[in-house]
């Protein structure tokens, strides 16, 4: 009885495994996430989809579930149930990636030598939960850190928001608050204090 009455952790669970062709699949997967009520993860293949309704993201809060959201470009993102809000909003998850709008005098302060990667979002603004960004910038950068800057277009800043660690596959997982341009610099070291 003990057994039954404990919930497997987000970790231990099997994993769903769905393919998004088009907009109309997402009410057939707002439903099975219904049925399934938090008994599995969702690994969703977006193919040539980007954008993902704020239903959907709303349907997944308090599930205790985790799903990836796989992008067409080798970049995923993963939306923990409990850190979404009650803002319903539609995202588009695409990601540029070695994008070029920041200027690039600020970008040079920034970095000096340094390797740097521009990325470049879709959406705007916030996301109505805290998505995790896992994104390759090379295997030959493995063990060192990837931190994240927001770029202040009102200030001209370059903000420090976050940072991860490299894995052995040159991937790093990167957590986001809202959407904008941001620069990943590669460093031997952490660059800043994580806020929040």
């Amino acid at each position: 009885k003990d057994k039954e009455d404990k919930k497997p952790a987000k970790e231990d669970k099997p994993v769903e495994k769905m393919t998004v062709k088009s907009d109309e699949a997402w009410d057939e997967l707002i439903k099975q996430v219904e049925e399934k009520a938090g008994q599995s993860n969702l690994n969703i293949q977006m193919g040539n989809v980007s954008q993902v309704p704020g239903n959907f993201i709303q349907s997944i809060a308090n599930q205790d579930i985790d799903v990836v959201i796989e992008m067409d470009n080798g970049i995923s993102w993963t939306i923990s149930s409990d850190t979404v809000t009650g803002q319903s909003i539609d995202v588009d998850f695409h990601v540029d990636v070695d994008s070029h709008n920041i200027p690039a005098d600020v970008v040079d302060e920034l970095v000096e030598d340094k390797p740097v990667i521009q990325i470049s979002l879709a959406h705007s603004g916030e996301f109505g939960c805290q998505p995790v960004l896992t994104v390759p910038v090379g295997n030959e950068h493995a063990g060192k850190y990837a931190n994240l800057f927001y770029y202040n277009e009102k200030t001209g800043i370059m903000e420090f928001m976050t940072y991860g660690l490299i894995d052995e596959d040159g991937k790093t997982d990167l957590q986001f608050v809202h959407a904008s341009e941001y620069a990943i610099v590669i460093d031997s070291q952490v660059m800043g204090t994580t806020i929040g």
